[in-house]
């Protein structure tokens, strides 16, 4: 559905607050293109030798989520990606990116290898932030640790986007259905730059830990 002649390889960056839809987005994105997706929470949980669906209970910025843990994280995901880059495949980063130093990284990144660029930021209502988040730890079975408690403190702690040029930056309502969500995300960054992707319907994402 997406078919287009290939080009150069994307680096795309799905950031925001816990609960605004980014890996939902970033799954839906992958089922309708040739991505790889490399996300934030199973990478970390991988460095901790840990399931990607184990539970953590540790409290913002403590446990596997100090600031040494997170700038590990964020370390192996520029070297995942750089390595895909590398290769010509298109690269989608899931993580909140909350700090504008790793925003830059990601988009010098994406400058080194020739790669388009364009940062995901998804939101949604604060209702719905705590629906889901909610809905998530009842669940039990999420990758992601974010909890409603802890939503206060990342919303202080996140940096506005002022370091993304508005050329490389796209605002994302993850309110509507993902696919529908998703299809607004594709029609807006074709209008932008040719897409690099040849995607057949139903193709699997490749999730990098």
């Amino acid at each position: 559905r997406y078919a287009a002649a290939l080009q150069r390889p994307w680096l795309l960056v799905c950031c925001g607050l816990m609960g605004t839809g980014k890996s939902v987005l970033a799954e839906a994105l992958a089922r309708r293109l040739d991505i790889t997706v490399i996300s934030s929470d199973v990478t970390r949980k991988g460095l901790a030798g840990l399931p990607a669906t184990a539970p953590s209970r540790d409290e913002y910025e403590a446990g596997i989520y100090t600031p040494e843990w997170t700038e590990a994280t964020y370390a192996h995901l520029f070297q995942e990606a750089e390595r895909c880059l590398s290769c010509g495949r298109s690269v989608l980063l899931d993580a909140s990116f909350q700090r504008a130093c790793h925003r830059l990284q990601a988009m010098h990144l994406a400058q080194r290898a020739g790669a388009e660029f364009c940062v995901l930021e998804c939101w949604c209502p604060e209702d719905e932030i705590r629906r889901r988040l909610q809905g998530r730890v009842a669940q039990g079975d999420a990758v992601s640790d974010g909890r409603w408690e802890l939503i206060a403190r990342q919303r202080r702690a996140f940096e506005p986007l002022f370091d993304i040029p508005p050329r490389h930056l796209l605002r994302v309502d993850t309110t509507p259905p993902p696919d529908r969500a998703a299809d607004a995300v594709i029609r807006e960054l074709a209008r932008r730059a040719p897409l690099p992707w040849l995607a057949s319907e139903g193709s699997p994402a490749a999730y990098e830990a």
